[in-house]
């Protein structure tokens, strides 16, 4: 009896496995004509479209975890794990470009870096300003958008690069 229960849930636990994998597919291709869709009206808007993505996900996950009261016990995770995702990870991802020989994951890490190195430099230098870190202290909020602005700028769809052309003028403007 105990076999044809546990046989029982396994078929029930596939079915809804199934109807996972169907709904990631059916969300993929939604997603996909949605693309094509805003590609025939603007490029521009085609090429932001995962980035506008990401940053409402972000948003509407940190308000979820706000209006659970969630979010004072997920701030210090977060704290703790930035500087691990913002600089140990990269360093790893760098070290295996290198070593894989490819120019293409070579360059994406070296722009990550320049970006890294520019947004240290704001941020140091903003922090030394005497109302800055008075002001910052105001939106406890900061530190999870830098969080995710380091997640974002790791991820494949190119968040690196779009940040990179964002400072890329004035790097030029100094060689």
């Amino acid at each position: 009896a105990l076999l044809l229960f546990f046989c029982w849930r396994l078929r029930a636990w596939l079915r809804r496995h199934d109807r996972l994998i169907r709904a990631r597919a059916a969300l993929s291709r939604r997603y996909q004509a949605l693309v094509r869709t805003v590609r025939r009206q603007s490029q521009l808007a085609a090429r932001l479209l995962p980035h506008v993505g990401y940053a409402c996900v972000c948003a509407f996950g940190w308000r979820s975890l706000v209006r659970l009261r969630m979010a004072e016990d997920v701030t210090p995770l977060v704290l703790r794990a930035t500087p691990l995702l913002g600089t140990v990870v990269p360093v790893v991802r760098t070290l295996l470009a290198l070593h894989a020989d490819a120019p293409t994951r070579l360059r994406a890490w070296l722009h990550f870096w320049s970006v890294w190195a520019a947004a240290t430099l704001v941020t140091t230098t903003l922090s030394s300003l005497p109302l800055i870190p008075r002001i910052a202290q105001l939106r406890p909020e900061l530190p999870i958008v830098h969080f995710f602005c380091v997640v974002w700028m790791q991820l494949p769809h190119g968040g690196v690069e779009l940040a990179y052309a964002a400072i890329a003028p004035s790097i030029r403007g100094r060689g």
